[in-house]
């Protein structure tokens, strides 16, 4: 760089730095200050209150401090305020009513502050609001009438045993986070009208039951999180969300599922791990022309695979750890494109007649009861990149093991019972990069 140039470039930084500086005023010790005063960061410095504020403040972050009360109009300087995270901050003398005010306020994070009651304020703007992991019982329609344009609200790890009052003054609403709350069933018309959700998290909550019509308010849902709750059968109601795209009912104690999914006629994603499924209907799957990735690991009571015919988009199956001894004949013609498969830890056997999923990339066949591997037993694999057979039965690699998988890239057979390899056996492997 010509001596001018930097010359001219520290002079720029220089004058950068000190119209910053200008801008921010004096700080307490642990803040920074950028962007001519626009951000300003006080993150663990240790702060009892708020530090100066000035009207062309965009971004404030606060969290990590000591800050225990918020006097009235605490906010009223930075009328252009953008951000403000005040999280991890025991606010337990509260905050004074219209503390938290903004007119231009569009997110506020207020987790972990150790929240009774939501301070009530008034955000026009307001889009994002995080409380999470507080102690509210409850959400008032006076704390949140204020943010009526609210999008996304976050309220896991609380004390809520419904759906807040709150929801019915924001109609905007896109994501709903209820998680880690103490929720023990959702009844007929659970939600009050929110005809733009798209997101509802409730896992890690008591849910025992869900009325057929829970969902009737919320038409939009395309993803609902049901994992972790105490849940039994698959619950009907989510037959009535024709947009749904991704449910998981993961770590329930689902047994039952119908054959009502198909009504879901845009469900990609199917999460059922850790469920018994001890009474899955043998076509509950059949006809999601959509589904790209089923879960059904850990599922100790599932014996069978249902038949997943239609699923011609399906590219990711998982059921490790379940009692399966077969897959279903039709299981490579129904799902063509599949590309990962998991089966680890079943009863296989023997290598499953997967000749016609030509697309698999990944096989996982790990303890079972495999026996042999010749013969064809990989007929049709030509694009697996992955072999697992590690703790099964195996004795003998014969030459003819892996002709038919020429592109394979890892294969694992530790701890098997091998005592015999063809010296041709990795002869057609010639991009094997682990053993």
């Amino acid at each position: 760089m010509p001596p001018a140039v930097r010359v001219a470039v520290a002079a720029a930084l220089a004058l950068a730095l000190a119209a910053s500086a200008e801008a921010c005023g004096a700080l307490p010790a642990g803040c920074a200050c950028g962007e001519a005063g626009a951000r300003l960061h006080c993150r663990a410095a240790a702060l009892r209150r708020l530090p100066p504020l000035h009207a062309r403040l965009l971004e404030l972050d606060v969290s990590d401090n000591n800050i225990t009360a918020l006097p009235p109009e605490a906010l009223q300087s930075a009328t252009a305020l953008r951000d403000l995270n005040l999280s991890a901050n025991r606010l337990e003398q509260g905050a004074a009513a219209g503390a938290l005010s903004g007119r231009a306020l569009a997110r506020l994070w207020l987790d972990r502050c150790g929240l009774r009651r939501l301070p009530r304020a008034s955000w026009p703007a307001l889009l994002l609001l995080s409380v999470a992991d507080n102690e509210l019982e409850t959400l008032t329609v006076a704390e949140l009438n204020g943010a009526r344009g609210l999008r996304v609200l976050r309220a896991p790890g609380n004390r809520l045993r419904a759906p807040p009052a709150a929801l019915a003054s924001t109609p905007r609403l896109q994501a709903l986070d209820l998680g880690g709350n103490l929720l023990g069933a959702l009844p007929a018309a659970a939600l009050p009208p929110l005809p733009a959700l798209h997101t509802l998290v409730l896992r890690r909550n008591r849910i025992a039951y869900i009325d057929e019509r829970a969902f009737l308010n919320t038409p939009a849902l395309r993803v609902l999180r049901l994992e972790d709750n105490l849940l039994t059968e698959l619950p009907a109601a989510v037959h009535r969300l024709p947009l749904l795209e991704d449910l998981s009912v993961a770590r329930n104690r689902v047994e039952r599922v119908g054959a009502g999914l198909r009504a879901c006629a845009r469900l990609a994603r199917l999460d059922l791990r850790a469920n018994p499924l001890s009474a899955l209907a043998p076509h509950a799957l059949d006809h999601l022309a959509r589904l790209h990735t089923l879960e059904v690991s850990d599922a100790r009571g599932l014996r069978e695979l249902p038949a997943l015919a239609g699923a011609a988009r399906l590219r990711t199956l998982r059921a490790a750890r379940t009692r399966l001894a077969a897959l279903p004949r039709a299981l490579c013609r129904h799902a063509p494109q599949l590309r990962a498969l998991e089966l680890s830890g079943n009863q296989l056997d023997g290598v499953p007649d997967l000749r016609e999923c030509a697309e698999l990339r990944v096989l996982s066949l790990s303890d079972n009861a495999v026996r042999e591997l010749g013969g064809g037993a990989l007929r049709g694999l030509r694009r697996l990149l992955d072999l697992q057979l590690a703790r099964n039965r195996l004795r003998r690699l014969p030459a003819d093991a892996f002709v038919h998988t020429p592109h394979l890239q890892l294969l694992d057979v530790e701890g098997n019972l091998i005592e015999y390899i063809d010296s041709e056996a990795f002869a057609p492997l010639d991009g094997l990069e682990d053993l």
